[in-house]
């Protein structure tokens, strides 16, 4: 994962009391997903945010970005093979490949993509990564 144009500056901040779900498309549906995955994680990505996860059937996941600054839980990328990222990266790469660099490249769901964080959401850049 070589990002290093992608980078930012870890923010060392206590996650907020409470989060403002208005702006995330499940409202609270994963509510205690999300504040439980901030409060054991807190910054995890991009810096001043917080990256969780979870497993929403086989195989797929779902995640929500938090800010943890202002508490504001933002929409998430879909992943069927789950996800990679840096906290001090604004880079996410969505099915990345497994750790010897291999994915099946006749299962297009499975490939790999890569995805930049603005601070709102996602903006895909690449597919298919090699």
């Amino acid at each position: 994962m070589d990002d290093s144009s992608h980078a930012v500056l870890v923010r060392d901040i206590k996650p907020p009391k409470t989060l403002d779900f208005s702006n995330y498309e499940f409202k609270k549906m994963y509510f205690t997903a999300t504040k439980k995955g901030v409060k054991e994680q807190g910054v995890n990505f991009a810096g001043h945010f917080c990256f969780v996860y979870w497993g929403c059937g086989s195989p797929c996941s779902i995640c929500a970005v938090v800010d943890i600054q202002s508490g504001k839980v933002y929409n998430w990328v879909n992943s069927e093979m789950g996800y990679q990222f840096k906290k001090d990266s604004k880079l996410l790469i969505v099915n990345p490949p497994d750790s010897s660099g291999l994915y099946d490249k006749n299962i297009v769901r499975e490939q790999p993509s890569q995805y930049i964080w603005t601070g709102k959401i996602f903006i895909k850049i690449k597919s298919s990564i090699s």
